[in-house]
């Protein structure tokens, strides 16, 4: 198996003990979350750096990427909505979109068509990844865990919910500009 197919596999293997400690809700619950989350993040990092470098791109490793990403992140999103951290709204939005997105990848590569990923996506998922193991860290912080220990903490986790929302804006602006970039597929879909 290549390595960066592996590292894809990492996410998916990941994503259900992330959920399980999420749920859990304790301390050591959500810092082995946050810890499992930031190892999926740079996993989904690093095999797309492999795979370019090491020119081993192929159908199989973008599908089970794909996979990896939109299994590991809808899946921490519903349980947050579980949690009550995040609103449901939000969440459909931003898992929504990725089913809109990937319906009109799967159309364009019908028609013959591969519309790259952008820089806009690219942001999304950073801001995105980002904001979701800060909540996972605010949500310790909120039970007192060991995150309290660190001085000046507090107001940057606190920022967690602004960072998501921001995530949200992109991840309408990518998805926008996304199907834009396609819009001549559209025109072919209408007639």
């Amino acid at each position: 198996m290549k390595l960066a197919n592996g590292l894809s596999l990492l996410r998916v293997v990941l994503t259900p003990p992330l959920v399980l400690l999420l749920l859990w809700q304790t301390s050591a619950g959500f810092l082995g979350a946050t810890l499992l989350w930031f190892v999926a993040a740079w996993s989904d990092v690093f095999d797309g750096y492999f795979a370019r470098r090491r020119a081993a791109v192929s159908k199989l490793g973008v599908f089970i990427d794909l996979v990896a990403d939109k299994f590991a992140t809808s899946s921490v999103l519903i349980a947050f909505v579980d949690l009550g951290i995040l609103p449901s709204w939000a969440v459909i939005v931003v898992i929504g979109r990725e089913f809109l997105i990937t319906g009109f990848r799967t159309f364009a590569a019908s028609e013959g068509v591969v519309i790259p990923a952008a820089a806009w996506g690219k942001q999304k998922t950073a801001v995105t990844n980002l904001a979701l193991g800060m909540l996972m860290l605010r949500a310790d912080y909120a039970l007192d865990g060991p995150t309290t220990a660190i001085p000046g903490i507090g107001p940057i986790l606190a920022t967690a919910p602004w960072l998501f929302y921001l995530g949200v804006v992109l991840t309408v602006t990518s998805g926008l500009l996304y199907v834009w970039s396609g819009r001549g597929l559209l025109v072919r879909l209408s007639s």
